[in-house]
C-alpha cells in the first residue's frame, strides 16, 4: 500500500506500472460497491440460493457488467502482476484475493462465442448461485496488531459460490475452442447413454464393458447407518465404521 500511496497524480511510481491513481480509485469504488451488494443479501438459515443468472444482477448493482467487465479484468491482472513482481517481503500481500476475483469474472462472462442474451440463458440453465456465511477459521497464531479480536467467534462475512451443475456447459466450451479429440475414461461410466446426454457433445466412438462386480457379490448389512458422506466423517465414531464393516463382511455366513 505504501507503493500505491506514493503514486503521483499521473500514476507514476519508482516502479513502472500500467495503471495509475485514477485506476486504483476506480477499482476501489467497484470493490466497495461489490462488498456492499453482497453484505445486503439476506440469508435464511445462514444461506441463500439463487438462479445462476442472478450473478449478472448482483455484479450489475456493483457497476460490473457486460460492457466493462473486460476493462475490470484487465486492470485486475495488471495489479496482480505488479503486486507479485514488487513483493520484497514474504509477509507482503501478493494479490491472491484479486486473482480469485478476476478468475470469477472470467467464468461469469465466458460467453463461448454466443450473444450475451444467449449466454445469460445458458448460465440460468447450468449454474446456481449460493451465498453462505463465511466460516470462522481457527488461527494457530494470534498477532494482536494483525488480527481483530472476535469475542463471539462468528464471522459476519459472506461467501458467494457460483457452481456449474451441467458438464455440457464446459464440454461445449472445449469444442468451440477447437479441441480435436476428447477422451473420457473411468470405471464407473456405464451406462453410457445418460452420460453422453449430459455431456451435450457428439460422441462418435464408445467402448463399454459390463460391470466387474456381479450381483451375488453385493452384500447389504442391516443395522446402524454406515454411510460415509463428508458431513459424517467428522463424527467421533466414523473412523471405526469402515474396519467394522469389513470385519462383518468377512465373517462366515451361517
Amino acid at each position: 500500500m505504501k507503493a500505491f500511496d506514493s503514486m503521483d497524480e499521473y500514476g507514476s511510481t519508482d516502479t513502472n506500472t500500467d495503471f495509475g491513481t485514477n485506476d486504483l480509485m476506480y477499482m476501489k469504488k467497484l470493490l466497495l460497491g461489490l462488498e456492499k451488494v453482497v453484505d445486503e443479501i439476506s440469508l435464511s438459515n445462514d444461506s441463500a440460493k439463487f438462479n445462476g443468472s442472478y450473478v449478472f444482477e448482483l455484479l450489475g448493482q456493483a457497476e460490473i457488467n457486460h460492457g466493462n467487465h473486460g476493462v475490470v479484468i484487465d486492470l485486475l491482472m495488471k495489479m496482480i502482476e505488479w503486486l507479485s513482481t514488487t513483493s520484497n517481503s514474504p509477509f507482503q500481500r501478493t494479490g491472491a484475493a484479486l486473482d480469485k476475483l478476476q478468475y470469477f469474472l472470467k467464468v461469469v462472462f465466458y460467453m463461448d462465442k454466443c450473444t450475451f442474451e444467449q449466454h445469460v440463458k445458458n448460465v440460468a440453465e447450468c449454474y446456481k448461485l449460493y451465498v453462505t456465511l463465511e466460516k470462522q477459521q481457527q488461527q494457530k497464531r494470534v498477532d494482536s496488531w494483525l488480527t481483530k479480536s472476535d469475542s463471539h467467534g462468528k464471522s459476519d462475512g459472506k461467501v458467494v459460490n457460483f457452481w456449474c451443475f451441467n458438464p455440457g456447459f464446459g464440454m461445449k466450451g472445449l469444442v468451440n475452442e477447437g479441441v480435436h479429440c476428447v477422451i473420457v475414461t473411468s470405471g464407473t461410466l456405464s451406462p453410457l447413454p445418460p452420460l453422453i446426454a449430459e455431456l451435450g457433445i457428439p460422441v462418435d466412438v464408445t467402448l463399454e464393458n459390463g460391470h466387474v462386480i456381479s450381483k451375488n457379490q453385493v452384500t447389504a448389512k442391516r443395522g446402524n447407518q454406515r454411510a460415509s458422506q463428508g458431513e459424517r466423517r467428522q463424527l467421533p465414531r466414523h473412523p471405526c465404521i469402515p474396519p467394522i464393516s469389513v470385519a462383518d463382511f468377512m465373517h462366515p455366513t451361517n
